[in-house]
């Protein structure tokens, strides 16, 4: 049975990983750098798998992941679409994804503190998607520096 601790880490793993996926989705078509963009759909289909491992988790207690409202996903798109509208250089493409991958580790973080009595191959699931978007993050750096 899924305790609440379990529902809030595996909720937050998908909020994040699914976050990072719709803002790399909602960026990668505005990227003129053939570089960028072969490396953001690398990050995509680990995103996608990250969210379809945790939605089997979910699925093997009977449960769902919670899903974002539709003001939210229309809030995500408005941010997108204003972001880039007079700026879609690659810095500031890479530093969109950045950005949003930094939240998701923030909010994983603390419902990792929160909720320290989650079953351990959750939390460390959790530990995986954080560890996989602090190596993406690196890896966009190097198009902060490309001018």
């Amino acid at each position: 049975m899924m305790t609440r601790a379990d529902r809030n880490v595996l909720n937050e793993t998908y909020r994040a990983a699914k976050a990072s996926a719709d803002t790399i989705r909602g960026l990668v078509s505005k990227t003129e750098d053939e570089d960028l963009s072969v490396d953001l759909n690398r990050q995509l289909g680990k995103y996608q798998r990250f969210l379809s491992e945790t939605e089997k988790h979910f699925r093997q207690e009977g449960e769902k992941p919670q899903q974002e409202s539709t003001f939210e996903k229309a809030k995500f798109w408005l941010g997108i679409q204003t972001g880039t509208m007079l700026n879609n250089s690659t810095p500031h493409i890479a530093n969109m994804v950045m950005e949003e991958n930094a939240k998701g580790m923030g909010g994983l973080i603390q419902t990792l503190r929160d909720n320290k009595s989650a079953k351990n191959n959750y939390c460390e699931f959790a530990n995986e998607l954080m560890d996989f978007t602090e190596s993406s993050i690196n890896q966009l750096k190097y198009y902060l520096k490309v001018l």
